[in-house]
């Protein structure tokens, strides 16, 4: 029988509502249209398909009760269960804490400093670390093509907008969601957990050369859109 908890990344007692939402975040995490590679799109296509079909079953109460009820049967009744309170649980890193919190994905112990909240329960740093690679597609020069073309777009920018005084409130915006479209177009879609700070420091070096006030306020309006839209690519 396949688990299906463990397709979707949850634990049986994972609500409805919660289910719904690692549900969604797992189809924008294996979106092929988000991938480069052929090999990393296909991978994407048959992980989601293991997704659609472990919600079709989790996502409708009346066929996640038949489930559970045919995944407990499945169980060997002849393993002995013992009372949680007489046993001393610790940390699998830190074997002196003792602590009830397990990871929601691999079921090991964890205590409050080896635990990450996510949208679905806690993790331990391992999990959490092995997971955000997954989603990592970008390439080292991704960073430094995403630093240079803000850099000098923005300073381009920043340069000719900061003679127009006010109309720099209106127009800064839409330079940074233009900076982020061609970021977005030139590294092919893919993400990296730091692209968008990489984006953000090349408009703050281009700043500095520019640190009238109305520089300063494109460079607050300008890098706050670049970042809030460049999320959509980063990890």
């Amino acid at each position: 029988m396949k688990d299906y908890y463990a397709i979707l990344e949850v634990s049986p007692e994972t609500s409805q509502k919660e289910i719904k939402a690692q549900y969604r975040f797992l189809l924008q995490a294996f979106h092929p249209d988000k991938l480069s590679t052929l090999s990393h799109r296909a991978r994407a296509e048959e992980k989601t398909k293991e997704i659609n079909e472990a919600y079709a079953i989790l996502g409708d109460e009346g066929k996640r009760a038949a489930y559970d009820r045919r995944r407990t049967t499945s169980r060997s009744p002849s393993v002995k269960r013992t009372d949680p309170g007489d046993e001393r649980t610790v940390c699998a890193n830190h074997s002196d804490r003792e602590t009830g919190l397990r990871c929601n994905r691999c079921d090991k112990f964890i205590c409050a400093e080896c635990a990450s909240k996510t949208p679905v329960g806690y993790s331990c740093l391992q999990c959490v670390r092995q997971q955000l690679s997954k989603f990592e597609t970008a390439r080292w020069h991704d960073y430094l093509v995403a630093a240079g073309l803000s850099l000098l777009l923005s300073g381009f920018a920043g340069a000719v907008l900061v003679r127009m005084g006010w109309f720099v409130i209106f127009l800064a915006p839409a330079v940074g969601g233009v900076i982020s479209e061609l970021i977005r177009r030139v590294v092919g879609g893919r993400r990296g957990r730091y692209l968008s700070y990489a984006a953000v420091g090349g408009m703050l070096l281009a700043s500095m050369f520019n640190l009238s006030m109305w520089g300063l306020i494109y460079l607050v309006l300008a890098a706050t859109t670049l970042y809030a839209r460049l999320r959509n690519i980063s990890i």
